[in-house]
C-alpha cells in the first residue's frame, strides 16, 4: 500500500484518515521534474489542499474535531516541509491552507494548563509561607495572587 495510490476521494469514503499526513506525496514527483512546476501546478495543489482541509473540517464530528484535524494537519505539515522543501511558494501556500485556523495539540493545551497550575500553586505556597513568617500579610498576600483575601484564605488553607 502506497500513500500515494489513494486519491482525495478515497481516503474520505474509505475513511482512511490517517494517509491525510502523506497526501502531499501526490506532487513529488512533479516537484522533482527538471524545471519544476508552473504556476498553474501549484495553484492546482493549493486548490487541492484547499479542499482536503474543508473536507477534513466536514468529515469529523465536533467533538473529535479538534484533536484529531489538530494532530492531522500538525503531522501534515511535517511532511509537508519535507516534501515542499525545494519550492517555498508551495511550502507557504500549503502552511497558510492548513495552518489558517490556529490550532494547538491537545496534549499541547493540557501541558500548558498543568504548568500554568503548578506555577500558580508554588506562588500561593511562597507567598502562604510568607504570611505565616509574618512578613506580609494575609491582604498582601492576596494582592500578590491576584484575588481576594477570602480566597487566599481558602485556597492557602488559612
Amino acid at each position: 500500500m502506497f500513500a500515494q495510490d489513494y486519491t482525495q476521494d478515497d481516503i474520505f469514503q474509505k475513511k482512511l484518515l490517517f494517509l491525510v499526513p502523506f497526501y502531499a506525496m501526490h506532487y513529488e514527483k512533479a516537484l522533482h521534474r527538471v524545471g519544476g512546476m508552473d504556476i498553474a501546478e501549484k495553484e492546482k495543489i493549493l486548490v487541492d489542499f484547499r479542499r482536503l482541509q474543508e473536507r477534513l473540517e466536514e468529515e469529523l464530528p465536533p467533538a473529535e474535531q479538534a484533536k484529531v484535524y489538530i494532530d492531522l494537519v500538525d503531522l501534515m505539515r511535517e511532511v509537508d516541509n519535507h516534501i515542499f522543501r525545494n519550492d517555498e511558494s508551495v511550502k507557504k501556500g500549503v502552511d497558510g491552507i492548513m495552518g489558517g485556523k490556529a490550532y494547538e495539540l491537545y496534549s499541547d493545551i493540557l501541558e500548558k494548563r498543568g504548568r500554568e497550575e503548578g506555577e500558580k500553586r508554588g506562588e500561593i505556597s511562597a507567598f502562604k509561607k510568607m504570611v505565616q513568617l509574618g512578613k506580609i500579610t494575609i491582604s498582601e498576600a492576596a494582592e500578590m495572587a491576584g484575588m481576594t483575601p477570602e480566597a487566599f484564605k481558602k485556597i492557602a488553607m488559612l
